[in-house]
């Protein structure tokens, strides 16, 4: 086991080198200190949260109240902080996703049966 870990930690090592890590860490760094989209995250995170909590309680949710997280949403996916995040993170989680692929790809595992693979 402890061999395992030691690979883990060379692993996550070389992972922090990789272009796709830098630059999510940075662009991450970028929105955490954009003011105006900090503000906006806020504000589609109240409005949302809002929403849910009518939800739940079987309340009924105004089309104002739809709207405004419509809009909320609109600004949030048109900034350009909030966007390059979004790129920068799509190309880490498929990094992650191509290695954890490999990873699985030396495991034996079986599928049970009757089951299909995911």
């Amino acid at each position: 086991m402890e061999n395992i870990l030691q690979l883990a930690e060379q692993l996550g090592k070389e992972l922090s080198k990789q272009p796709q890590v830098q630059r999510y860490l940075a662009v991450q760094d970028e929105l955490s200190k954009d003011a105006a989209a900090q503000k906006l995250i806020n504000e589609f995170e109240e409005q949302a949260q809002k929403i849910a909590g009518l939800e739940s309680e079987f309340k009924p949710v105004e089309p104002s109240d739809k709207h405004k997280l419509g809009e909320l949403q609109s600004k949030i996916s048109g900034h350009d902080t909030v966007k390059k995040f979004m790129g920068a993170q799509v190309e880490y989680t498929n990094l992650i996703r191509q290695l954890n692929q490999k990873i699985m790809n030396q495991l034996p595992l079986r599928e049970p049966a009757g089951s299909k693979p995911i």
